[in-house]
């Protein structure tokens, strides 16, 4: 019985908090949520596209591109890092989906899994590394050159 109670308490906080954070949420957006502030911005998006570890195959799947696609477009960033994707083909056919937007890419394959990683951007990027790390994963190291947009002053 302390069990049940206990079960139906823990759901009423959650409930309570989902329904709390969820309001607060809501009116904190903005009226145009592309236009956050007057100071020139840009956006970064970076995606792990892999399902979970007890999946048979966890890297990104084919029939999920399109809502890949669909999500960055959305994001509306200039520069995209993924994670997990399972061959090149994938990164080819996002690019098709996403119209040719970013043309600058960098892919890489892992030096010790058949994972790859890729890198999207509508600014040129002067230098890629690929990079070992100690957690049996590796990284693609990107140096990008954004364009100036003018000094921007912290507010006093």
């Amino acid at each position: 019985m302390k069990a049940k109670l206990l079960l139906v308490a823990m759901f009423a906080f959650f409930g309570i908090g989902a329904w709390h954070f969820g309001r607060l949420r809501t009116l904190q957006k903005h009226p145009n949520p592309h236009v956050l502030s007057s100071r020139p911005t840009f956006g970064l998006l970076s995606w792990n596209l892999g399902y979970f570890d007890y999946e048979a195959d966890s890297r990104a799947q084919d029939r999920d591109l399109k809502a890949i696609a669909a999500a960055i477009a959305e994001a509306d960033a200039r520069l995209v890092a993924l994670q997990e994707i399972a061959h090149p083909g994938q990164l080819a056919l996002l690019s098709d989906l996403l119209e040719g937007r970013y043309r600058y890419r960098a892919f890489a394959r892992g030096f010790r899994t058949d994972r790859f990683v890729a890198f999207l951007s509508e600014d040129p990027f002067e230098e890629e590394v690929q990079v070992a790390t100690s957690v049996g994963r590796d990284a693609l190291a990107i140096t990008v050159s954004i364009p100036s947009q003018g000094m921007v002053r912290r507010p006093k």
